[in-house]
């Protein structure tokens, strides 16, 4: 809907499912962004990386903060670099 209201629907191309969805795509995103356990970061990091086009953003939320640390080291080392984090209550999101 906020696709459509910008005027910018036909240029985008959305999933929506569990981490699977991304490898029945044919072609990469431009941007992908999600809402994952931890567990599920750091089980799918790579298949999140190969999804995601050379130079796309990347953004994940629903990370608790006490695993912050190797969900980054397991984000960067797929090479998905993390350039922020925000943080509310015991959850934090990275892009």
């Amino acid at each position: 809907a906020l696709a459509a209201e910008n005027g910018v629907a036909e240029r985008c191309r959305f999933a929506a499912g569990d981490v699977g969805c991304l490898a029945r795509e044919a072609e990469p995103f431009d941007a992908l962004f999600a809402n994952l356990y931890a567990d599920l970061i750091l089980e799918h990091a790579g298949e999140l990386a190969r999804a995601l086009r050379p130079g796309g953003r990347f953004a994940v939320s629903g990370c608790v903060q006490k695993r912050r640390g190797e969900v980054e080291r397991a984000l960067e080392r797929v090479g998905l670099a993390v350039t922020g984090r925000a943080t509310r209550g015991r959850w934090d999101a990275f892009e």
